[in-house]
């Protein structure tokens, strides 16, 4: 599907309101996930074309949640898709509790002082397999956390807070039978960002830990584009910085790499 990069593209019909955190597409359609808990769960929503925008499908969407479960954010930051098959991630990332311009000097002194917490609901990885009409012929749920918990440098970082140069996922490709999740955070000395290539699985396959010099930036998203896929950087945490956008072919070379990356 073409898009025309120029134009605001609109979402209608999003579920509570909430923001679109990942995008992509499927025979057509649009499927967003968002970073925040909808009234029906964690859902992936389904768009249609309309009016050179998108518009959802009534009551087409797959809830995420594992049945009977009470649902808690999975901060969903990247969306895939590899046939007819969707992959949804979520960030793996533990949070601080925000600074309030309106909360007293105490509390917010508190918040900044006070240990990051982690977060259980967003280690998740999901693989959604989907018939011609778009209805959900399987589920499968898997996570990264055993690997990031074991792997350095993401060992070091499992315990600081996204935004603070913590571990955070906010990208994800499917390309040449292989997934790429990007990180925003941790970017290492001398400017490096960690690429994760695997295959899914659980625990997950043959990971192979790649980095780009992205110039001090974190990946902000990662899509598959024809020939390999693109890469928009930007700033780690929440202040301002330079964004860039760039086309990756998927194989590392030795000057971009701190190891040999694979061929």
């Amino acid at each position: 599907m073409t898009i025309e990069l120029s134009k605001e593209i609109s979402f209608e019909g999003m579920l509570g309101g909430l923001n679109a955190s990942a995008v992509s597409f499927w025979r057509g359609r649009a499927l967003v996930v968002s970073d925040e808990v909808t009234e029906q769960g964690n859902i992936l929503q389904v768009f249609e074309t309309h009016n050179g925008g998108f518009q959802a499908v009534p009551e087409d969407f797959i809830r995420l949640d594992s049945p009977g479960s009470i649902a808690e954010e999975m901060d969903l930051e990247g969306i895939a898709v590899d046939g007819d098959v969707v992959f949804v991630m979520g960030s793996h990332s533990a949070k601080r509790k925000k600074v309030d311009k309106d909360k007293k000097y105490v509390k917010n002194r508190a918040a900044l002082m006070s240990a990051p917490e982690t977060q259980p609901a967003r280690d998740i990885l999901l693989r959604i397999e989907l018939d011609s009409s778009g209805k959900t012929k399987s589920v499968e749920q898997s996570s990264l956390r055993s690997f990031l918990n074991e792997q350095e440098p993401f060992r070091s970082f499992g315990s600081t807070a996204s935004k603070e140069n913590g571990i955070d996922i906010e990208g994800l490709a499917a390309f040449n039978g292989d997934l790429y999740a990007g990180f925003r955070g941790p970017v290492l000395r001398g400017n490096y960002t960690p690429v994760l290539r695997f295959k899914f699985g659980s625990p997950i396959d043959e990971p192979e830990l790649l980095f780009l010099d992205l110039g001090g930036r974190g990946i902000r998203d990662l899509a598959h584009a024809k020939g390999g896929m693109i890469i928009l950087a930007g700033p780690v945490g929440d202040g301002p910085g330079s964004t860039s956008c760039a086309f990756w072919f998927g194989y590392i070379t030795r000057w971009q790499s701190a190891d040999s990356g694979r061929r």
